[in-house]
Parts: structure tokens; sequence; C-alpha cells
């Protein structure tokens, strides 16, 4: 599980200029393609989520675990 203080961005979709530079700004990303659940956000400790490219419909239970935390 990821430490909940650190600030963690789930970039959804292909590798992309825009992950790369997040990545040389000092952001901590986690990148996937796959299809995304409450679950993996809970146990990466995602506080902010980008979808650029992502070909998987988002739930609103995902997204409202991204906001929440719930």
């Amino acid at each position: 599980m990821a430490d909940t203080s650190e600030k963690v961005i789930l970039f959804l979709g292909p590798i992309d200029p825009l992950l790369e530079w997040l990545k040389i700004n000092g952001e901590s990303v986690i990148q996937t393609s796959e299809k995304i659940t409450p679950e993996f956000i809970a146990s990466n400790g995602i506080s902010f989520l980008i979808s650029y490219g992502y070909r998987h419909i988002l739930r609103k239970m995902s997204l409202s675990y991204c906001l929440t935390g719930q």
C-alpha cells in the first residue's frame, strides 16, 4: 500500500510526453492502460487521476473513490 501522505497521480492511458513531464517535475505517478477498480485506487493511495487516451469507461464507483476515499 502506498504512503497516504504522498500525493500519487494515476495516469490512465498510454505512455505520453505528459506522463514524462509529470515525472520530470517531481510528481509521483503510476501509469496504466488497464481497467482499474476502486481497490486498485485504494491500494496505491491515488489522490489525483488523469485520463488521457484511456480506452475504458471510468465507472462512477472508481471516480467516487478517488474523490472521497470511500
